[in-house]
């Protein structure tokens, strides 16, 4: 296409910042035009975003064998309350990064240059490279989503054409490079998913490549979020600042998303990112609240009747996605919500899944109700540790459970298999969502009843969302439960197979005010049980390789936006918990003992699944897997 007479050619080089905005540069030095009147630094570089990015081991090693994955030794079971610094009590522990989740800050974004280590000696094999998924265009970028993403985490409207394959490119060199919010966070999550072409996805070298791929795009998307959000006239004429608008220069990424929508959308999947990537709670509510501020500011709260159809059901999403995610932050960090719980204080209409609103109404009153239990539990843990439970609050109690068990009659799932599912994008994202909802509504039920079970006994290492840790227990418990004196004070390593077998009875006369815990336990057995054949329903993104990297690819598809990973870690402490307590059974001839042991394996492994296979692309999950794995071992 010719320029029109008298405009000037594009410059060879762009600045980074006109770069990032997608506006036109002057190219000029040391300073340009738009930086000038912006206030901003300016730089001409070529860009790093092309390139490979190697660890330190990377370049200390030509070739690496397949990571082994750390399982620990020294296991801590249920009944054994080693003396440890107590740590912060309450929720103000639970907003620290990690919170049992493998934290990344330490190492992420750490990049180190190769040229900066001595030269090594060549080697006869061919050196390990491993590769990062990259994209030629937006378009491609918007087809993977829908491939990958979309189905657990639907933030943008039905696709508006047939899927392609999913093909990302192996060229280092690629030109390509988004800039709009939306395409940098969805190429950060993409960027954790193993690349089909990678021989070696689980090696060291692949994960922290992906992983300091990933948090570059993170940290583009939210200074790309920045630069949108900025107005001219407070750089060039601070006066008129305040009448004026952020205007944006640049297409929609979707074509039924409006431009201002996509910060919001952006800042949801971020918020993910940060937990079950990064497993830093504080920030996954910092971005969720974020986006929830604003759609606030846009009013996507409120119905709006100059809203075409087109654009109505992008907003609709864009709003309960918003609400969704906050009150999932919420409850991952085990804090208050900063939104009402009440559904119908909103008049934004409801998303809709092939014009019927009830799967998406099903969903997010699964998300309010595990909501109100979950601060229920909080009270109520308060109120044990205090002893001060009393009948009201064990009939606030039932009320809740009653309310759950009414949500649960409208997401009843019909097992079928993955193969059996329709191509349709929008009918597998229903069946994700009613898996979801019934995985959040049973996770609820246990949340209700499992002090009445189990008397809140620790049994991971770690503390996971509000399972308690053996070091808050004996902070809490100790001295009013056991009575524990510095020569009495259960600090060997090594306890008896009785003792184990009976250590969810060790402190039963705490508890002496809860009534019927036998039938609690069975309410969460019932629930865990739910919960692990919900996760292996669970849609599996569809297979769109192409033939030319079917030979490497054949793997399982990775899950992505696990978002209720508690839920996960809330039904296995049920099942590993009732391996523990049934040991005696499972060694016993009877072959009803033998059946009812197996079906809690079944359970438990069903649930680690889905953990290792989250695994696979979001690191901090791998220390829920972990876990498990590590507890599973040693009960059996």
């Amino acid at each position: 296409m010719s320029l029109a007479k008298g405009m000037d050619p594009p410059v060879k080089v762009a600045c980074l910042s006109c770069r990032a905005s997608r506006i036109r540069c002057d190219g000029k030095k040391p300073l340009c035009r738009n930086c000038s009147l912006r206030n901003r630094s300016c730089v001409y570089t070529r860009s790093k975003r092309g390139g490979p990015r190697y660890s330190q081991k990377r370049a200390l090693k030509a070739t690496t064998s397949e990571y082994p994955r750390h399982v620990s030794h020294d296991f801590l079971d249920a009944t054994q309350f080693t003396p440890a610094t107590t740590s912060e009590d309450g929720v103000f522990s639970m907003l620290l990064p990690g919170a049992g989740l493998s934290n990344l800050d330490a190492s992420t974004g750490v990049i180190v240059d190769v040229r900066e280590v001595p030269t090594l000696a060549l080697s006869t094999s061919t050196p390990y490279v491993p590769l990062v998924r990259r994209y030629r265009s937006d378009e491609d970028l918007l087809n993977v989503y829908y491939i990958s993403i979309h189905t657990y985490f639907p933030v943008l409207p039905p696709p508006e054409r047939p899927l392609l394959i999913d093909a990302p490119v192996m060229d280092n060199e690629l030109e390509f490079q988004p800039s709009s919010p939306i395409s940098l966070a969805i190429l950060c999550i993409l960027s954790l998913l193993p690349h089909p072409m990678d021989p070696k996805p689980k090696s060291e070298e692949s994960r922290i490549n992906r992983r300091e791929e990933a948090h570059l795009y993170a940290r583009l998307a939210l200074e790309s979020i920045e630069i949108e959000s900025e107005v001219l006239e407070s750089s060039v004429d601070p006066s008129h600042a305040l009448s004026s608008n952020p205007i944006f220069y640049r297409e929609r990424f979707h074509s039924r998303t409006p431009v201002e929508y996509e910060s919001v959308l952006a800042l949801l999947l971020l918020s993910i990112y940060e937990y079950a990537q990064r497993g830093n709670l504080a920030k996954m509510r910092n971005r969720a609240s974020q986006a929830l501020d604003s759609a606030l500011r846009m009013s996507l709260h409120t119905a709006d009747a100059n809203v075409g159809e087109q654009i109505q059901e992008a907003r609709s999403r864009a709003w309960w996605m918003t609400y969704a995610c906050t009150l999932q932050s919420a409850i991952a960090s085990n804090t208050t919500p900063i939104i009402g719980l009440t559904r119908g204080s909103f008049s934004t209409p409801l998303p809709t899944l092939c014009g019927d609103s009830t799967t998406w109404a099903a969903f997010l009153d699964a998300q309010t109700t595990i909501m109100k239990c979950t601060k229920f539990c909080g009270i109520l843990k308060q109120v044990i540790d205090s002893s001060m439970f009393g009948q009201e609050h064990y009939q606030q109690l039932l009320g809740l459970d009653l309310e759950v068990q009414k949500s649960l009659e409208q997401v009843t799932v019909t097992i079928i298999g993955t193969s059996e599912i329709g191509s349709s994008n929008e009918a597998t994202l229903a069946i994700s969502l009613r898996c979801q909802a019934q995985i959040k509504l049973q996770s609820a039920r246990i949340k209700l009843h499992r002090y009445l079970a189990f008397k809140d006994a620790p049994i991971f290492t770690k503390q996971h969302c509000d399972l308690r840790c053996p070091s808050e227990v004996l902070h809490h418990q100790a001295k009013r439960c056991f009575h524990i004196s510095p020569q009495s004070s259960p600090s060997d390593q090594s306890l008896s197979q009785t003792s184990r077998s009976s250590s969810v009875a060790g402190s039963s006369h705490c508890y002496e005010h809860f009534p019927d815990n036998i039938n609690a336990a069975r309410t969460c057995l019932r629930a865990a049980l739910a919960i692990s054949t919900a996760f292996e329903m669970l849609p599996l993104p569809p297979a769109y390789h192409s033939d030319c990297v079917s030979g490497v690819a054949m793997r399982l598809p990775v899950r992505t936006m696990p978002s209720f990973a508690c839920c996960a870690m809330q039904g296995s402490y049920v099942l590993l918990m009732l391996c523990l307590k049934n040991q005696k059974g499972s060694h016993s001839g009877e072959s009803k003992a033998r059946q009812d042991i197996e079906k809690l394996h079944s359970g438990v492994a069903r649930i680690l699944a889905a953990l290792e296979n989250y695994s696979l692309a979001f690191e901090a999950i791998g220390g829920m897997s972990d876990q498990v794995r590590q507890t599973f071992e040693a009960v059996i």
